[in-house]
């Protein structure tokens, strides 16, 4: 997660500063994704800054089907990756049928101003992202 204000506004507070959010475990879940950056970016975004670009990176990309689960993992794990793998794909198949972003996870509750878009692995291809203006 990084964010960054205009530096070709010398008039206004500049501010840059970035975050690393690492996942519990390897996830397609865009909820847990948002989770993560949302976490990183309390933790780094200041009160009146003008932010220009706020952006989201995916490191460490796997295949779901070679990830490396971990011996603490029970039933009820997989029994919740098997619900949000259904979930997920239900949201795709709404946005695919009804057109552009129909389906939508609910505020994070984080006030920036501006306007973001966020990106998923599904819809941007392998690296995902969130861009916003103001």
């Amino acid at each position: 997660m990084f964010l960054r204000t205009n530096p070709h506004r010398p008039g206004l507070l500049q501010y840059s500063s970035g975050a690393v959010a690492e996942l519990e475990r390897p996830t397609d879940d865009s909820r847990e994704i948002l989770h993560a950056a949302s976490r990183a970016l309390e933790g780094i975004s200041r009160p009146r800054y003008r932010f220009m670009k706020v952006g989201v990176m995916l490191l460490d990309l796997i295949d779901a089907n070679r990830q490396q689960l971990s011996f603490l993992d029970s039933a009820q794990s997989e029994a919740e990756r098997e619900r949000s793998a259904k979930l997920m794909a239900a949201m795709d198949e709404l946005n695919q049928k009804m057109g552009r972003a129909p389906s939508r996870l609910a505020d994070l509750g984080l006030a920036l101003p501006g306007t973001c878009v966020v990106r998923t692995a599904r819809r941007a291809g392998p690296s995902g992202g969130v861009s916003c203006s103001v």
